[in-house]
């Protein structure tokens, strides 16, 4: 009785196993001006963030890629982009090179997905120390 048990635990369990499929993220270069913020980005960046993140892309470039889903809708990095659409204001010769941003195309995921690693972008990085 115990084996039949055993037996039915493993092919329920073999049964109910999700199947995680390797996604191959295709990173790019986009044109700045073709990223759209997401509508519902509930974060929002302070002047001293923008300034922060601004002073980091100025020294070191834009080495963190954003985030897309479908139609370069951003998922994550909106202030990386706010902060590089400002500098290439204040300097346009300078931080041409900004003009194209790097990026990782996440268009595998499902609406619902997305939505929900906006949000737990935002709160993960709320998190840290």
């Amino acid at each position: 009785m115990l084996v039949l048990q055993k037996v039915e635990l493993e092919a329920n369990r073999e049964r109910t196993r999700k199947v995680i499929k390797p996604v191959v993220i295709e990173n790019d270069m986009v044109p700045i001006e073709k990223l759209i913020n997401y509508a519902k980005n509930s974060r929002t960046h302070s002047k001293k963030q923008l300034e922060q993140l601004a002073a980091s892309i100025a020294e070191f470039g834009f080495v963190n890629p954003v985030l897309v889903g479908k139609k370069n809708e951003i998922i994550a990095g909106h202030g990386r982009v706010a902060a590089a659409r400002t500098l290439i204001e204040s300097d346009p010769e300078r931080f041409a090179h900004l003009k194209l941003i790097p990026v990782r195309r996440c268009d595998h995921l499902t609406d619902t997905q997305r939505r929900a690693l906006v949000i737990a972008d935002n709160k993960l990085a709320l998190n840290a120390d």
